[in-house]
């Protein structure tokens, strides 16, 4: 089939990279000039099927705090935000905990075959890219270590890795951690890891291209028009603009160039709605606004692996803090909604405080990278991966902080969807069906 993929996040050149590998003839469309320059640029890099499992798929976007809290925080914004208002019901609705617990098996389920795939492609291909294994969750109060306690022992029960530490036992297992930093207890989850997603994705992106799949920078989908076989509209937008600086909403140039497909996979992120909305196809999509700090670290003989060994979790300041090469990228400071046109001051100084909490003096900051990005996110927290209500076309969108940990195991199951094979029980929990 001739397969057209609108957007080159690490979603995008991962179904790309599957789509190909299925033996499919595939374009993928791009408005940046580059893959992964947007939400996937500088996330946190976490692939936690054990985190997801225990915690639940909205673990970094809000505190964990009382059901009475969540209603008044929900009310809240709506009142900030009324247009809105739909959205944090229904996301509000998503968040009962019976709802909630009903689709941890599904997602656990996706994040490791997102984690089994990685493991294969890099074998396979000898995919040299920065990637560490574990993740710690780290607790600072006596009420947040009885409740991960009990999550820790659910996952024991479950069959999953997760070790319950004291803090001189957390110590071992990451020996840079600040010993006056409070910690009350940790959970380890040996099986997680940190992989850089944006290197990642480059690697992906080659290896597609030398399956034949073709990447079309600097074009934006104009319009997709009915078919079969469908057409794609697009338009040339000429040198991509530096990164971090928006395209414009509006272009004066017209349609210069047509594709034809027998199928159009939509992975977009922040111009999913307009692109959705054109082809009527509604969907309740939200941005997220994320914030990272990247900085390198010293290497010093004296003190040859400084910072963290691989990825931590500080639950209660929802910051997840990630070694990747010979840096640390600390990132959160996420929020609901609204534009974002920079990075907000005060998440970054969270950032800073959090990095400086766990890991003082370690990064070299005055050099560091600082980051923000957005992605859209629906109610539930979940993706929709696989056929859309319009004919020919497919979704994989709205992973919210989940495009990473879920990204290639969802890009596996809708190369299967497309070539018609059998696909796990799990895809229904994804399906567009739920909006409909």
């Amino acid at each position: 089939m001739r397969i057209a993929v609108i957007g080159a996040g690490i979603v995008g050149v991962a179904s790309a990279h599957a789509l190909a590998r299925a033996g499919h003839e595939v374009t993928v469309i791009e408005r940046r000039g580059s893959v992964a320059t947007e939400g996937s640029f500088a996330n946190a890099g976490l692939l936690s099927p054990s985190l997801v499992a225990g915690w639940g798929a909205d673990v970094l976007l809000e505190p964990q705090r009382g059901r009475a809290g969540q209603t008044f925080n929900t009310l809240a914004r709506s009142l900030r935000h009324p247009s809105m208002t739909g959205w944090w019901w229904r996301s509000w609705l998503a968040q009962r905990p019976h709802l909630e617990a009903a689709r941890r098996p599904h997602v656990k389920a996706l994040a490791l075959q997102t984690l089994e795939e990685l493991q294969g492609l890099s074998l396979s291909l000898d995919l040299g890219h920065e990637q560490r294994q574990g993740c710690m969750v780290l607790l600072r109060s006596k009420r947040e270590a009885a409740a991960a306690k009990l999550v820790c022992d659910r996952l024991t029960e479950a069959g999953d890795a997760a070790r319950w530490l004291s803090p001189d036992e957390a110590l071992e297992i990451e020996p840079g951690l600040n010993p006056k930093a409070g910690l009350q207890a940790a959970v380890h989850l040996p099986s997680d890891a940190v992989a850089n997603s944006r290197q990642v994705a480059h690697l992906l992106k080659a290896d597609a291209q030398r399956m034949g799949a073709v990447f079309r920078f600097e074009h934006t989908v104009v319009d997709i028009q009915s078919g079969p076989p469908l057409t794609v509209l697009l338009r040339d937008e000429g040198q991509a603009p530096q990164l971090g600086k928006e395209l414009p909403t509006e272009s004066s140039h017209s349609v210069t160039d047509t594709l034809k497909a027998d199928a159009v996979v939509l992975c977009t992120g922040l111009g999913s709605p307009k692109l959705l909305q054109s082809l009527g196809l509604n969907l309740p999509l939200l941005p997220i606004h994320g914030h990272s700090v990247t900085a390198p670290l010293p290497l010093f003989e004296a003190m040859p692996d400084p910072g963290p060994r691989a990825a931590l979790v500080d639950l209660a300041q929802q910051v997840s803090i990630s070694r990747l090469g010979d840096r640390i990228r600390v990132s959160g400071g996420l929020r609901r909604g609204g534009q974002l046109q920079q990075a907000e001051a005060s998440e970054l100084k969270r950032l800073y405080r959090a990095l400086d909490l766990w890991f003082e003096g370690v990064a070299r900051t005055s050099k560091a990278q600082e980051w923000h990005g957005a992605r859209p996110c629906l109610p539930d927290s979940l993706p929709v991966i696989g056929p859309s209500a319009k004919p020919g076309i497919w979704l994989n969108l709205g992973h919210g902080n989940l495009g990473w940990t879920l990204g290639l195991g969802g890009a596996k199951m809708l190369a299967a969807q497309i070539s018609g094979q059998s696909v796990a029980p799990e895809a229904a929990a994804f399906s567009t069906d739920r909006f409909r």
